[in-house]
């Protein structure tokens, strides 16, 4: 979601403590070798976070979760977290359309990107401030400077004396084209990874595929300053083309409620959920999307079963 509000937080909006995802959603693909990887259904547990935020401090994040496979030759490491700008960038909605008038092929479109020194700093501030409380302390840059020699070398200028406050974090600035391909083939080697409006939106749904489905992440908008509601919800959105079907995925609209918990100071009740998304995973309640046969109704009975469980202590 793009907010107005003034500056982001993490994705899920828990204090900046993140945990491991244990669902099958959102990214870190664990397949054999680079030559072939196993489809979906053949990888072991999946470990990406994907979170975005608003230039204004909001962020969208997403947790995986564990499904029944065959084999992981690549044990997940950590979940990495995207940190979106999502307030300005090339969502900006600056441009138009002009000289339509000249008849069939005489009109001209031309959309801007905005980016704002202060922007910038902001969602960069945020992530390298998130970075110390992961195992991997390490903040990722993308960028297309190559290419954007405006806006995204001003981006790369930022991200450089921000940089420059935290001596001790590790970074890296990474063309957008190399970062997705890093996504696909070198994941356990990221942790923060902040990206602009358009770029960060890409690569959350990257990770979310990696992972096996879009249904299994979770996001947050965020305002961490708490001077605007925070907003909750699937990375997927409503998802009107199969609503009423029992073929929509809950776990990201229960990642989701788990996220809001944490931003609400709420932890052991938000483990508990992730607890539950972890159960039912692991016991194969699964939907279509993730190469089950359950429905809505169904994992979604399995998620409260698992809640009344002793391994969910309340």
């Amino acid at each position: 979601m793009r907010g107005a509000a003034p500056v982001s937080a993490t994705p899920g909006a828990r204090s900046p403590r993140r945990v491991p995802c244990r669902t099958a959603r959102t990214t870190r693909p664990a397949g054999p070798s680079r030559g072939s990887r196993p489809p979906p259904a053949a990888r072991g547990p999946t470990s990406w976070c994907t979170s975005a935020t608003t230039s204004t401090g909001r962020t969208r994040r997403g947790r995986t979760t564990r499904r029944p496979t065959p084999a992981a030759p690549r044990p997940p490491t950590g979940p990495a977290v995207v940190v979106r700008e999502n307030s300005e960038g090339e969502y900006a909605g600056l441009g138009g359309r002009n000289l339509g008038g000249r008849g069939p092929g005489g009109e001209v479109a031309a959309q801007r990107a905005l980016f704002t020194e202060v922007g910038c700093e902001r969602i960069m501030r945020f992530a390298f401030d998130l970075a110390p409380t992961r195992a991997h302390k390490k903040v990722s840059s993308v960028t297309k400077s190559n290419a954007q020699q405006y806006g995204m070398v001003l981006w790369d200028d930022v991200f450089k004396r921000v940089a420059a406050d935290y001596p001790d974090g590790r970074t890296e600035s990474v063309l957008v084209d190399a970062m997705s391909a890093k996504f696909v083939l070198k994941p356990e080697d990221l942790s923060v990874v902040v990206a602009s409006n358009l770029n960060a939106d890409i690569l959350s749904d990257l990770g979310s595929a990696l992972a096996g489905s879009l249904g299994l992440a979770a996001s947050a908008n965020l305002n961490p300053e708490r001077r605007f509601p925070s907003m909750f919800e699937p990375v997927h959105g409503s998802a009107p083309n199969i609503a009423g079907q029992g073929l929509a995925n809950p776990i990201g609209a229960v990642g989701s409620a788990a996220l809001m918990l944490e931003h609400f100071g709420l932890s052991d009740q938000a483990a508990r959920l992730h607890k539950a998304i972890e159960a039912a995973t692991a016991a194969g309640v699964l939907t279509r999307d993730v190469g089950g046969s359950a429905s809505t109704e169904d994992v979604t009975k399995a998620l409260i079963d698992a809640l009344n469980l002793r391994g969910c202590p309340r």
